[in-house]
């Protein structure tokens, strides 16, 4: 019988399997070599994660991450028995019971209720979860008065875009539970400069890059020049998101912006 393969095919064959028998074990030995790496006293620690017994990249630990108050950024839940209770609204940053008043957020990350210097300002307004049947009569009310509702929030809340007449005609309503700034702490994920990086001198860097989602209808352009004042390094302008890089110092007076819905940290 002959073969199929002529005799080059068969000598380049044995050659390759030949190369790969005495390469197989240098290729085990690099993989099962610990890697070491060199700070150089900066605290940087490489992280090196694996998929299916493969080493995958390189990625390093966030050794400066400070976040500079007291609590946060993520604020705990609600108790179980109270998770669908009326007033309790949820969040990325964690649970919140309207009714009780005061949420437990930093100072520096409140936002006061700023209506008597500007047109019209972000809420989230807490509703009875039994006035399905107002909403619409509610909604109305917001948006014939100049606002908009922007997105709904677990369990029953809106947030929403109020003007000084529509504040007064939904504080009036008693399916309304309560009515609160919608504060900058709730924009910033809690993963902000957190999260490992393949770049060892971004992992050091206090420079975030960042991507600032706006809600619908504002200038994008507009709030990228506020940006741009922030000392933030604007790289992208889209209708609804912006992308810059900026100092982490300024992460209060981002979020302070009133068009920023939310702020995510982009690798």
């Amino acid at each position: 019988m002959h073969s199929r393969f002529p005799a080059g095919w068969r000598f380049t064959l044995r050659t390759a399997l030949t190369a790969t028998l005495i390469l197989l074990p240098f290729a085990a030995a690099i993989a099962e070599a610990p890697q070491s790496f060199n700070d150089n006293g900066t605290g940087l620690r490489a992280v090196e994660g694996q998929q299916d017994g493969i080493p995958s990249r390189v990625e390093y630990a966030r050794a400066n991450y400070v976040w500079p108050f007291a609590v946060g950024p993520f604020y705990g839940e609600v108790d179980r028995a109270s998770y669908r209770a009326p007033g309790v609204v949820h969040t990325g940053v964690g649970s919140f019971d309207l009714t009780l008043g005061d949420l437990n957020i930093p100072g520096p990350l409140k936002t006061p209720v700023k209506l008597s210097s500007q047109p019209a300002q972000y809420f989230i307004i807490a509703l009875d979860p039994k006035a399905g049947e107002a909403r619409p009569e509610l909604e109305e009310m917001i948006t014939s008065s100049g606002g908009a509702v922007a997105l709904s929030l677990p369990v029953a809340s809106w947030v929403a875009r109020l003007t000084p007449e529509g504040m007064s005609a939904i504080q009036a309503r008693s399916e309304v539970l309560a009515v609160v700034p919608y504060h900058a702490a709730l924009k910033l994920d809690p993963m902000i400069g957190r999260v490992a990086l393949s770049d060892p001198s971004r992992a050091l860097s206090e420079v975030y890059r960042l991507e600032v989602r706006i809600f619908e209808g504002e200038n994008a352009e507009l709030v990228a020049q506020q940006l741009a004042r922030l000392g933030g390094n604007v790289t992208s302008i889209s209708p609804k998101t912006i992308r810059v890089e900026i100092n982490r110092s300024k992460l209060a007076d981002l979020a302070a912006l009133e068009p920023v819905q939310q702020v995510n940290e982009y690798i």
